[in-house]
């Protein structure tokens, strides 16, 4: 293990010292503490945190992705082109230990570089958060001789949105519609009552049918939606927890610049359809067709064994549609900001492992400005692929039929065929996980063993190993001992 060592600690040596490594940490500077003084926002302190996530976290990303390879395949072929030697105490090392102890040491450096981004990062949030907190203060003190003070008011609800749901990891519920429970509870219930008539199986047959007509959300003008939004098994607030969030998609079926007026109704219900309902909210909206919108509902009465529904109305003179990509969730404060932050560096780290792997593979047998280009590529298509999956992903049927959902299969499929050999580049680290840290929703464990998996084992881990066998039969330099 020590000639790894010394590779490792002679590659880090040389590549602190290079211009790349000063380029990158001035650029990085510019990134993390000069652009957030220069950002703008819709305003509000909510949009200016999420774009501040946005922009510091991607763009370093974009920068470390380029760094990690440049760095990977000038270490490579330099011994390569220059036919250099390393040696240890005269004796040369393994050619399979050099390409080790070379790829050891770029990710100890993107170790580094990802603490600093990570802990600038946090350092900037925390202080636009410490900043809006005095002035939280100083609004509770107003308020308190005059509690209809506005901005006071306007102050109050700025620090409680950032705190509950940015600077947070929420859990998220998504919409829960199962057809064949539905139609299990409608049986229950006429047959508890004697009410049924005719035979239970062609009740059976006409109730799916009705239930799988409903499906695909959609509201005719002027109606009730047919079928509720459920949220089975919602958790209990916990302590200090006021509000929960509804997050939605709506769209009208005839034209993207038609306004959604409606009014949301949200009940309560102890067990799922069998136990009396409870009003406890009523939203009014009017908003651009195709927005994502949250609504923050009282969470007091929500038990362990509730469950939730949410009824549309459509006021408009259109009719209303879900965006099929889209889900409806409910989001509950689940962990902190802090441990988000922590996962989402840690998928960073993950990608720059195989961005890595990649450049040890293409330095392994072509030339430095080839394999350059090859993993620039790469980095380039990997973005390119990830603004066309979601602008794939917003296209939206403007009209109920199987053509158009058929169509946006087709291209779902292709993407996903496609996505299988690119790396998702931020703003999804992986699933939307980095729309996650951005919109204060919780990063799951499962998607980092997920990312293990598929980016550093498997996708890497072949990448890495054909390098090293290529790199074994490289002309290097005549006395080079191999295994």
């Amino acid at each position: 293990m020590w000639p790894i060592y010394w590779i490792a600690k002679h590659t880090i040596s040389k590549a602190i010292r290079s211009k790349i490594s000063f380029a990158i940490f001035f650029l990085l500077l510019m990134i993390l503490v000069v652009l957030p003084n220069h950002l703008q926002s819709d305003g509000s302190v909510e949009g200016s945190v999420k774009i501040l996530l946005m922009w510091t976290m991607g763009g370093s990303l974009l920068l470390l992705s380029l760094f990690t390879l440049f760095t990977m395949i000038t270490a490579i072929r330099s011994d390569i082109t220059e036919k250099q030697v390393l040696t240890l105490e005269a004796t040369p090392a393994h050619r399979w230990k050099i390409l080790i102890g070379k790829f050891i040491a770029v990710m100890i450096i993107n170790f580094v570089l990802i603490c600093f981004v990570g802990g600038t990062s946090y350092l900037n949030i925390i202080l636009k958060f410490n900043s809006l907190e005095a002035k939280y203060k100083n609004a509770e003190a107003i308020l308190k001789k005059e509690p209809y003070d506005e901005k006071s008011l306007e102050i109050k609800r700025d620090y409680h949105v950032l705190k509950q749901d940015v600077l947070s990891a929420r859990y998220s519920i998504e919409d829960y519609y199962d057809v064949q429970e539905l139609v299990d509870n409608d049986v229950s219930i006429l047959l508890k009552g004697g009410n049924l008539e005719g035979s239970e199986e062609e009740y059976r047959r006409k109730r799916t049918a009705d239930y799988s007509k409903n499906e695909f959300f959609y509201v005719p003008s002027g109606r009730l939606s047919a079928r509720p939004i459920v949220f089975k098994n919602v958790p209990k607030p916990p302590p200090g927890v006021l509000y929960f969030t509804f997050k939605y998609n709506l769209f009208s079926s005839q034209n993207m610049n038609d306004r959604i007026l409606g009014v949301w109704t949200v009940f309560i219900k102890g067990k799922y359809y069998n136990s009396k309902s409870k009003q406890i909210a009523v939203f009014k909206v009017d908003h651009p067709s195709g927005q994502y919108k949250s609504l923050r509902f009282p969470c007091k009465d929500i038990d362990k064994d509730s469950s939730l529904f949410f009824m549309f109305n459509n006021f408009g003179p259109k009719e209303v549609l879900k965006n099929r990509n889209k889900t409806f969730k409910v989001l509950v404060p689940f962990s902190t900001f802090e441990l988000n932050l922590t996962k989402a560096c840690l998928l960073i780290y993950f990608k720059l492992s195989l961005i890595a792997c990649l450049g040890v593979f293409l330095s392994s047998f072509l030339s430095f400005p080839v394999s350059v280009f090859m993993g620039s590529c790469y980095i380039f298509f990997s973005y390119v692929h990830e603004l066309f999956s979601r602008a794939v992903r917003s296209l939206q049927p403007f009209k109920q039929t199987k053509d158009s959902v058929v169509q946006l299969n087709y291209f779902d499929n292709l993407l996903t065929e496609f996505s299988f050999f690119i790396v998702r580049i931020f703003p999804d680290f992986h699933d939307g996980s980095g729309d996650n840290l951005v919109n204060g929703e919780f990063i799951s464990w499962l998607i980092l063993v997920d990312d293990i998996g598929a980016n550093v084992i498997f996708r890497g881990g072949i990448l890495l190993l054909l390098g090293i066998v290529i790199y074994h039969y490289v002309e290097m330099g005549k006395a080079v001992v191999d295994d």
